[in-house]
């Protein structure tokens, strides 16, 4: 065991539960958050109708990807397309196209219709940014202040996804 580890470790061992309960408690309360945030948008234009929200997920293990808790809202677009949508919050991010993204974020992004799951986002004088993963999804994003900001956040970022739904 590494000299500077020793304290610590004895002092996790001690503390690891609560540890593990503070983390589950804040992952789910977040995602509470989020859901409401979703569940409460009252307009889903150019869907159909009010689309299917998911339960919120928690996942990552730090390294490569980070942290996130997100949730997928699915529904139909007004031209039949079926539609994907993930939108969550995220700690840590990775950025591929080597741009650094301090803080936390809440992003969205298309996993389906397939034709807009890349694409490219003209800020058109707007806060919100973007990032591509790997060359295979556009992410919008802006940053996480305060958990208050969430509602509104999700709001405006559906809101300039659904611009490229056509």
């Amino acid at each position: 065991m590494r000299e500077g580890m020793k304290s610590f470790l004895e002092e996790g061992v001690q503390q690891y539960v609560d540890a593990k309960k503070t983390i589950e408690t804040f992952e789910g309360e977040m995602g509470q958050l989020l859901k409401e945030a979703v569940q409460g948008r009252k307009q889903w234009p150019p869907l159909k109708k009010k689309p299917r929200i998911g339960r919120p997920t928690p996942g990552g293990r730090g390294g490569k990807y980070g942290y996130w808790i997100w949730i997928s809202i699915t529904g139909q677009s007004t031209t039949y397309k079926k539609v994907d949508i993930e939108c969550g919050l995220w700690w840590d991010v990775p950025s591929a196209d080597a741009q650094v993204i301090d803080g936390p974020i809440i992003y969205a992004s298309y996993c389906l219709p397939k034709d807009l799951v890349r694409f490219s986002w003209k800020r058109q004088g707007q806060d919100i940014r973007s990032f591509d993963e790997e060359d295979w999804r556009t992410f919008l994003y802006l940053p996480l202040g305060k958990p208050h900001d969430i509602e509104g956040a999700v709001g405006r970022l559906l809101d300039a996804l659904f611009k490229q739904l056509k």
